[in-house]
């Protein structure tokens, strides 16, 4: 949220911000003039729908992005007044009996668990394996509440139309904890949506030491999940970017990908690659589904 502008014209949306455990609502990085939203403030929720919906009927787009739709890593998560309720409730509801309760946490009353905590002391990118019940329990929650968001969002935009796409972008880092660092889950997010990014760095190519390096996972995932991806398609070389492209025509579906990078750059021999995937789609969609 550019709340600069933005109080100005809703000024309780300040009360839709994240908040982490100090008390302090996290930025964008150095665009401190970015808040993080809260994604359990229904307000905001109900906000985001208007802005759909008016995309939808006035705009009249045929798809609608969710970028940066991730959770702030700890010590930067958000535990904000309804978060804390929400976790709670979620404990209570997902150990209902006091067996349950008394046999993963050792207690029955939950009415007085907050949220993990991290310090200089410890930090939380010093754990090497996830131990305690509360942090475990605390992850699940947080993955689970930005993916019933964009499940909202993403069924909110089929029910005003249908025909329009909804892309996402997680962008976990490969092979990291994206649950954790990020509150997303790909078997649980994408599901909802049609296609996803990745701005991952690696371009197909094989290492000095001999490894495969491409983006194959993530065009795997994104079948598991019934995804198309989205990616840059522009190599740091014309052989790279043959490459690149050629990837996407063996293992995304329906796409090829952002073209050319950004700022867009489209040479002749992308063009040919783009006038062969255009005259083959159906053959190669159809194998990509099956692969």
């Amino acid at each position: 949220m550019m709340y600069e502008t933005f109080l100005q014209e809703n000024p309780k949306a300040k009360m839709w911000a994240s908040v982490n455990q100090d008390g302090f609502i996290p930025r964008y990085g150095q665009q401190y003039f970015r808040w993080v939203p809260c994604v359990n403030q229904e307000d905001y929720l109900a906000y985001i729908e208007k802005i759909i919906k008016y995309a939808i009927e006035y705009v009249k787009t045929d798809l609608i992005h969710f970028d940066n739709f991730i959770l702030w890593p700890e010590p930067y998560s958000c535990h904000c007044p309804v978060c804390r309720e929400k976790f709670r409730q979620y404990l209570k509801d997902k150990y209902p009996t006091p067996e349950a309760r008394k046999e993963r946490f050792g207690f029955i009353n939950l009415d007085f668990i907050e949220p993990p905590v991290f310090d200089l002391f410890n930090p939380p990118w010093a754990l090497d394996v996830i131990r305690d019940p509360v942090l475990q329990e605390w992850i699940d929650f947080r993955v689970k509440s930005l993916s019933n968001a964009y499940m909202r969002f993403s069924n909110y935009v089929r029910n005003l139309n249908p025909n329009v796409a909804v892309a996402v972008n997680l962008n976990p880092p490969p092979g990291g904890n994206s649950a954790f660092l990020r509150g997303g889950w790909p078997p649980l997010l994408y599901p909802h949506g049609d296609v996803h990014w990745t701005e991952e760095p690696d371009h197909p190519r094989i290492g000095e030491d001999g490894r495969l390096i491409s983006r194959i996972r993530t065009f795997k995932i994104a079948q598991a999940t019934g995804n198309a991806v989205f990616c840059y398609v522009r190599g740091e070389n014309s052989d790279s970017s043959k490459l690149m492209m050629a990837e996407s025509m063996a293992y995304n579906s329906y796409v090829l990908g952002m073209i050319g990078g950004v700022p867009p750059i489209v040479d002749q021999y992308m063009e040919q690659y783009i006038s062969f995937y255009k005259k083959e789609q159906g053959i190669l969609c159809e194998y990509g589904i099956r692969r």
